[in-house]
């Protein structure tokens, strides 16, 4: 009987597995990095966020505060949208550092310009709606090939958008494909290692006026180059 009852479970197992397969292939997913994400949202691209508290709260703060709400609420457009936290950790870099500069440190929004916010904000921001699939291949060790493709975000800043296409069981290029969008250095715009890039978490979120590409949070500062940010704060603010 336990003999019997072990036969079993492998059956179950595998039948599970094999159905669980067919019924993933049948859908139509949207690349993660390590789950999926709803591909329709019967909203504007404010709206989406507003719905998300959990991850967007201070965004859809400096979005208004920094003058972009109309752009977000009704203008054709492409998100790749930072999370809460990189604008905590952002925050967080500064204030350890102001005061060294004889600057009081940040405890809200409106303790920055919205001309600062807005010129960091914009970088995530382009005209036209554009998902995965519109957007060019992207390898870093092989650029001369596979650059991505430069594009100028809502105010004018140049920033490079690709989709890397990762190896899979020995298969160059075969495996899944994430998209990252970085701040270029101008300086040396062919060399990688002097980017400042942010990969994508979730992909072709789908609201009524365009895209949202979620950027994963964890290790990306809101504005991409932090050091720029913080020189504005002591210079410009």
């Amino acid at each position: 009987m336990k003999l019997f009852t072990m036969k079993a479970f492998k059956i179950f197992f595998v039948l599970t597995a094999v159905l669980a397969l067919i019924s993933g292939c049948s859908k139509k997913d949207y690349y993660t990095d390590g789950g999926l994400s709803s591909g329709q949202y019967n909203g504007t691209v404010l709206q989406y966020l507003e719905s998300r508290p959990e991850l967007f709260t201070t965004l859809v703060q400096v979005v208004k505060y920094a003058g972009m709400e109309q752009a977000v609420n009704a203008e054709d457009i492409t998100l790749f949208a930072p999370a809460d936290s990189s604008i905590r950790s952002l925050l967080q870099f500064v204030n350890e550092r102001l005061p060294m500069a004889g600057k009081n440190q940040i405890t809200k929004i409106q303790d920055i310009k919205p001309t600062i916010w807005r010129k960091y904000l914009n970088r995530y921001i382009f005209k036209g709606s554009k998902g995965l699939k519109d957007y060019p291949q992207l390898d870093i060790e092989n650029l001369s090939a596979f650059a991505g493709q430069m594009y100028t975000s809502y105010d004018g800043t140049p920033m490079n958008v690709g989709v890397i296409y990762n190896d899979a069981n020995g298969v160059k290029y075969a495996g899944y494909r994430q998209l990252t969008i970085s701040l270029v250095n101008s300086a040396t715009p062919r060399d990688y290692t002097t980017w400042y890039s942010a990969t994508i978490a979730s992909v072709n979120i789908k609201p009524t006026n365009g895209y949202v590409h979620a950027i994963r949070y964890g290790f990306h500062f809101f504005g991409f180059n932090r050091f720029e940010f913080m020189d504005d704060l002591i210079y410009n603010n």
